[in-house]
């Protein structure tokens, strides 16, 4: 993260540089390669991939109406022990979860890992930031990616809208991956 460059800097007096996470050294194709190998299933119907680690009443009743705007069926990336269906009692493999995160048409998460994947996969995000969990992470990869309008740090459900609607300009973001690339493959 930035921050912790600051911090080695000012506190143990080295210089050190920030670097890419090594999940996005790789590129989409690759990723794509170990779903195609290995993933077993897909939703009948458009879908809404929620990835929440700190799930609250609060954050499912606006994870459900995302849902209702954007007219996507909501698939949980986590298992849930109150779920109707066994597949969403049942974690997915690896190869699954990155399959629901690739072809699904929105993405909410509040995961570092998570946005990531939303970012090499193209998919249009919304990020919920959770304080007690730090922010470091997020506020360095959105801030890399010029995307710090995607991470939502009070969960007031018309901002959380409001970035449903508003584009991302992948292009830009592409390229600026491409470059961090480069970076760390030059380091």
């Amino acid at each position: 993260e930035h921050s912790s460059v600051d911090i080695c800097r000012n506190i143990l007096g080295r210089e050190v540089c920030q670097m890419p996470d090594p999940t996005l050294l790789l590129n989409a194709p690759e990723y794509e390669k170990i779903i195609r190998k290995h993933f077993a299933w897909s939703p009948k119907k458009p879908w809404l991939s929620i990835y929440v680690l700190d799930d609250t009443p609060q954050i499912n009743d606006i994870l459900m109406r995302c849902a209702q705007v954007l007219r996507l069926e909501p698939q949980h990336l986590l298992s849930h022990s109150c779920a109707k269906k066994l597949r969403n009692r049942i974690l997915p493999t690896v190869p699954q979860w990155l399959h629901l995160v690739r072809n699904c048409d929105y993405f909410i998460t509040d995961s570092f890992h998570g946005c990531v994947f939303a970012i090499i996969f193209n998919k249009p995000f919304v990020c919920l930031g959770n304080e007690k969990r730090g922010s470091a992470r997020f506020d360095s990869l959105l801030g890399t990616f010029g995307l710090q309008d995607r991470l939502v740090t009070k969960l007031e459900p018309d901002s959380i809208l409001q970035i449903l609607k508003t584009p991302i300009d992948w292009e830009r973001v592409n390229a600026i991956r491409c470059s961090e690339q480069e970076r760390a493959f030059d380091f």
